[in-house]
């Protein structure tokens, strides 16, 4: 229960979903909407189950969202029934949502094995950077990294890292990462720690000479 000396814990992991997961989330869902899924049906018929998914979940994530913001507002003092409300929407979602997973991930290699090659779909996966460009980039990239870290054989991850172009991966090592490890790792994990943490952003590497500012 959120209380003036715990409410921290909320405030931090509500605004880790609303700005971190919510909308990163969100991004990925435009992606694959206006470049990835198109991409596909040019060779392929993509089930409506798919796309339909995606209006359901993010019914569920705006329903999530409102709460959240209910409970940043009040600082996270007397937001009980917000509490209980993200709980159950919770316990909905996250069923959903690794069904969801687990359907494109069954559905998607199969059609890409099938109809494209790497370059192609390297193609497409190339617009959906430039889409999102350098801010994008420092919001899922760092979440993508841990996760391949922890999870990827070594040759995928060796792999992984090859295809990222080195001005990236160096925004990645020395600016991303350890901003993501500083701030988004901390707010999402404060439920379960006993003191507040310093949520110390890592400054953004600016050059004057070139007349830029790489992390946005």
């Amino acid at each position: 229960m959120a209380n003036a000396e715990t409410g921290w814990k909320a405030v931090n992991f509500c605004n880790w979903y609303i700005w971190s997961f919510y909308k990163n989330i969100h991004a990925h869902h435009e992606n694959e909407e206006m470049i990835y899924f198109p991409f596909l049906a040019t060779r392929a018929k993509i089930p409506p189950k798919v796309t339909a998914d995606h209006v359901e979940l993010m019914k569920m994530m705006d329903t999530i969202k409102t709460a959240a913001e209910k409970i940043v507002s009040l600082k996270g003092v007397g937001c009980a029934e917000f509490i209980d409300s993200i709980q159950v929407e919770v316990s909905r979602f996250v069923p959903e949502m690794r069904e969801h997973l687990k359907e494109e991930e069954e559905i998607v290699p199969n059609i890409l094995r099938a109809n494209f090659t790497q370059a192609e779909e390297k193609k497409a996966v190339e617009a959906i950077l430039k889409r999102g460009g350098l801010a994008e980039a420092r919001s899922f990239l760092p979440s993508i990294a841990l996760a391949m870290e922890e999870w990827a054989s070594e040759d995928i991850l060796v792999e992984f890292k090859a295809e990222i172009p080195k001005p990236i991966s160096h925004l990645l090592d020395n600016y991303y990462l350890p901003d993501y490890k500083n701030t988004v790792v901390q707010m999402r994990e404060s439920p379960s720690l006993c003191e507040i943490p310093k949520l110390q952003r890592v400054p953004c590497c600016q050059s004057k000479l070139m007349g830029f500012a790489c992390c946005i």
